[in-house]
């Protein structure tokens, strides 16, 4: 018996099946960025679905829907809605933890009321930082206090003064499903004493519970503990989403970070999608509880009910990890494949280099992009990993830069222009840029804005580079000619202005630590040059001080510092020191055995000074502006 060979996989089939894995992952790989952004808008849903459920069962035990507010008589403030409905979900201990005799701002509920709640916060917002309870401006406050973030706020029906003044004038107030109870009465009292709010049961909504909503997203607010106006509530504006970018209308009107509108819990506790584009009469109609308006079955920019699971919004909570990812992604791609014309690299050029601080690496990853554009600077990274923002121009002549954007699109990189500008800084949530115009500049010089696609430039003001902070509610402009920084808040009771230090002068360009901290150069008052690094608490122009002192000249390194960058999660600090006709960049390390002296990057380059470097989230890659 003859016993035949097996037959191997011939070189042409080999091939053919690593092709067609190649494409298959090529495909996977922008769907696996769609589910990422899916699964953000999964968890923001199944908070309002968690949200509107907790208010069914809280009705069904009280007959009633909470006050949207508890507070006392002259008090502007008090205890908020979602205090309220925590033991219906699931987080009896916080609730039991509150004090309800005394206030939120109570020094004694300090420790309940700063928990930060994943439940109310919507994992696509960046504004998630604690609030001061010093903000709510009243009499006799521990300051100390501050409260968890909160993103969803309850319908009262009305607006007060300037918000939601044309809803109020035509429709009225007091409309809403929650509303403000003063104790001990019960009840707020309209001026003739008779009775104006009172608790609302479903029977009261005779619209019907599918076409009133009881529940919308807002940017940000006083906290989730915090009852009443710019926190608990939200006043009427003539649309949906809130285009108003000052901190109390995003505290008072709805609004969110999601690009076609705002989610929204009706009061049959489902869901729903409210489109920024709605009709003003269909959104009035929503915030009414019998105000005989017709809602069509399908009305126009309101969705389908929307549903989601616990497990489909998991993934949301682990947007470090995703942002690290995306930034490795981005900066191996562009080792493996600079941008730019590598053949106009020459003693004049300027390009974007990184340093790997894990490995201490170093690598182009933009060259010139043309002979005639052969100075690349001012790098940025965006908080998401995502995206390096940086300048072109000729030479030295900045007054004709553009400010470019690469992308990492999950399966290559894209370069746009975004059109003229200097110092890019891109916002925490990545929707707007800061930059900088010269004196030279066709358009007026100063600070402008637009978006992330090159749209809606305007002219802010002021002179300098700018610095977006963490949270977005604060920007720093720094002029390098006299070594002047200036605070931006955009909170009305923080002040705006040119930061000062008691017997320090800021030098170079500082960058943001953390919230309401910076890190700087300092040297005397009366010197010409830095002789430390060190971390400056801001939390308004008049209130810096220094907090901590990463390092001093003359230890372990006898040089000028620059631009410092700061990662709050390692403690790592990077910076340039001036050594000759250029720079060199220098890492301070607090795992390292000398932790306070610096560490040259050997394979950095020759760094331009003046130009600050940017790291990203995660604190491993740092880019900077070479001088070839």
């Amino acid at each position: 018996m003859r016993v035949q060979g097996r037959r191997g996989i011939t070189l042409v089939e080999a091939l053919v099946l690593v092709s067609i894995a190649g494409v298959g992952v090529l495909l996977l790989i922008p769907a696996v960025q769609t589910a990422r952004a899916a699964a953000r808008r999964a968890s923001c849903i199944l908070n309002l679905q968690m949200i509107g459920l907790a208010l069914h069962n809280y009705t069904s035990a009280n007959d009633a829907l909470p006050p949207s507010d508890v507070r006392g008589p002259g008090r502007a403030n008090g205890t908020g809605f979602l205090v309220r409905i925590l033991p219906y979900m699931e987080m009896a201990p916080i609730y039991n933890g509150f004090n309800f005799v005394l206030e939120p701002w109570d020094l004694s509920n300090a420790t309940t009321t700063e928990t930060r709640l994943d439940a109310f916060i919507c994992p696509d917002n960046p504004r998630t930082r604690n609030v001061s309870a010093a903000e709510l401006h009243l009499d006799g406050l521990a300051s100390k206090t501050a409260f968890g973030p909160a993103h969803y706020a309850a319908n009262w029906g009305g607006g007060r003064d300037r918000w939601g003044r044309d809803f109020a004038a035509g429709k009225g107030t007091y409309l809403g499903v929650m509303m403000t109870i003063l104790t001990p009465d019960g009840e707020v009292k309209a001026p003739d004493g008779k009775p104006r709010a009172r608790s609302v049961s479903l029977r009261d909504i005779v619209d019907g519970a599918a076409n009133t909503l009881a529940v919308a997203e807002k940017e940000e607010s006083l906290g989730w503990a915090v009852g009443g106006f710019a926190a608990s509530e939200f006043d009427v504006d003539t649309k949906p989403k809130n285009d108003d970018d000052s901190t109390l209308a995003r505290r008072v009107y709805t609004g969110s970070p999601h690009r076609a509108g705002i989610y929204a819990a009706m009061c049959d506790g489902s869901v729903r999608l409210v489109d920024a584009r709605m009709d003003r009469a269909l959104w009035y109609a929503l915030m009414t509880r019998a105000g005989g308006e017709a809602v069509a079955a399908k009305p126009a920019g309101l969705s389908e009910t929307l549903s989601v699971s616990r497990d489909q919004s998991a993934e949301s909570r682990d947007r470090p990890r995703l942002a690290a990812e995306s930034a490795e992604k981005l900066v191996k791609r562009l080792i493996e494949k600079p941008i730019g014309d590598t053949a106009a690299v020459n003693g004049s050029s300027v390009s974007i280099r990184v340093v790997d601080l894990q490995t201490g690496d170093a690598a182009r990853i933009v060259a010139p992009l043309s002979p005639e554009r052969n100075a690349c600077r001012f790098p940025a990274w965006s908080t998401d990993g995502r995206h390096i923002y940086f300048c072109v121009s000729r030479g030295d002549h900045r007054e004709v830069a553009e400010i470019c954007d690469l992308e990492w699109t999950g399966d290559g990189v894209r370069l746009r222009e975004l059109g003229p500008g200097l110092a890019p800084s891109p916002s925490p949530a990545g929707d707007r840029i800061l930059f900088h115009l010269q004196r030279e500049s066709p358009e007026p010089a100063g600070v402008w804005i637009m978006t992330s696609d090159g749209l809606g430039r305007r002219r802010l003001g002021g002179e300098g580079r700018p610095r977006w902070s963490p949270d977005g509610r604060q920007f720093l402009i720094c002029r390098q000619e006299d070594s002047t920084v200036t605070l931006i808040d955009e909170r009305p009771d923080r002040s705006s202005g040119e930061i000062g230090l008691k017997d320090r002068t800021i030098f170079s360009q500082p960058s943001w630590a953390g919230e309401e901290t910076i890190v700087a150069a300092l040297g005397d008052a009366s010197g010409s040059v830095a002789d430390c690094i060190a971390l400056v608490s801001v939390p308004a122009s008049d209130r810096a001080a220094v907090s901590k002192v990463l390092w001093k000249k003359g230890e372990g390194l006898d040089a000028v510092p620059w631009s410092p960058v700061f990662d709050p999660g390692s403690g790592r600090c990077v910076f340039i020191a001036s050594e000759g006709r250029g720079g060199s960049l220098y890492l301070i390390d607090p795992a390292k055995p000398q932790p306070q002296a610096p560490v040259r990057l050997e394979k950095a380059g020759n760094v331009m000074v003046g130009m600050t470097p940017s790291l990203s989230a995660d604190g491993r890659f740092v880019i900077y502006a070479n001088q070839d």
